[in-house]
């Protein structure tokens, strides 16, 4: 088992925080919705990122629908997941990042002031020499 790392929004508009979970090792996103009771997490929904070792994952309205989508990040590749209601997720999009060592973390915040998020990703090239660098990828949704 690897180490976990995690993005909490309320995904299924119920006014409670839920959480996207990903374990760096494996290949999949699990959500899971918050009930409201403290002795009843809720079931994870598994969603597969298809050959993708995950090292960092974040929420926000990408397509500005006013539901948060999930991005996950992982070595070669960051996959965003559209929100298409109550929490369910479908594939949207798959940007090609450059080989690193280590993806460190991703952000969504409107780096351009556009009003849109944009996503931003830290982490080591493999190139030589090693050197830490940024991924900035601009939202041109409509």
């Amino acid at each position: 088992m690897g180490s976990y790392t995690l993005a909490a929004g309320d995904l299924n508009d119920d006014g409670r925080v839920d959480i996207a979970l990903a374990e760096t090792r494996d290949q999949w996103v699990d959500v899971i919705m918050n009930t409201g009771k403290r002795d009843d997490p809720g079931v994870p929904v598994r969603y597969s990122v298809k050959n993708q070792e995950l090292s960092a994952i974040t929420v926000g309205d990408l397509d500005r629908d006013g539901r948060l989508d999930v991005v996950a990040v992982g070595a070669s590749s960051a996959r965003l997941l559209r929100n298409i209601g109550a929490g369910k997720l479908a594939y949207l999009q798959v940007l090609p990042l450059m080989p690193s060592q280590s993806m460190n973390t991703a952000v969504l915040r409107d780096l351009d002031g556009d009003g849109r998020l944009d996503l931003a990703i830290g982490y080591l090239q493999t190139l030589n020499p090693l050197k830490y660098a940024v991924a900035v990828f601009l939202n041109r949704t409509p």
